[in-house]
């Protein structure tokens, strides 16, 4: 028998949030991506290389949690992961997504994809990427966008593994100064 709650995919409410910011959004990682830059000649040169750690590390997220309820308030749809079984002392949500639409430039962008440790690599997080597709697709954006840090190796393989590619990097758009990477796919719009 299987020990493991049902976990669905809902819209979140207000009460959710507070629920959210118990999830620990931190992780753990053995590689990071090193970002090298070289200018010469009128040429720029920018490369990533994965780069392997002397020890396994604790990540933090890159946004403190006045920031992730200042994003998940200006974000225009947020979801949560809710377990349908839960004990006294458990959490009873597994994790959450917000996602903003850009409509002038047809961007869907995921603002945060978490889910908690206790739940990864199990398909949640594959569940909330499907549930910002479907989002995107009803905005009838032609890409999404994810926007996470050179440190978190875990991601960046979820993503690649997703089918999103590489589609460009900020040096200074995290607070924490952590290089953010682009992330992006097309959006295949179902014909009518």
């Amino acid at each position: 028998m299987d020990n493991q709650p049902t976990v669905f995919v809902r819209q979140a409410t207000a009460s959710d949030l507070a629920l959210c910011l118990d999830i620990n959004p931190s992780f753990e990682t053995n590689q990071v991506w090193q970002m090298s830059y070289q200018e010469r000649k009128g040429r720029v040169a920018v490369s990533f290389q994965t780069v392997r750690l002397p020890q396994s590390r604790r990540i933090d997220y890159p946004h403190n949690h006045a920031q992730l309820l200042e994003r998940w308030h200006q974000s225009h749809e947020f979801f949560v992961l809710e377990k349908r079984e839960t004990i006294s002392s458990d959490k009873p949500l597994a994790g959450y997504l917000s996602l903003t639409m850009d409509s002038v430039d047809g961007i869907a962008w995921i603002g945060d994809l978490v889910v908690d440790d206790a739940y990864r690599k199990q398909g949640y997080g594959s569940r909330l990427l499907d549930t910002a597709n479907q989002w995107a697709k009803k905005q009838q954006a032609t890409r999404l966008m994810a926007t996470i840090q050179t440190k978190n190796y875990p991601a960046i393989q979820f993503f690649k593994k997703s089918g999103f590619a590489l589609w460009g990097y900020n040096e200074a758009l995290f607070y924490s100064g952590d290089i953010a990477l682009h992330w992006g796919m097309k959006v295949q719009q179902v014909a009518s």
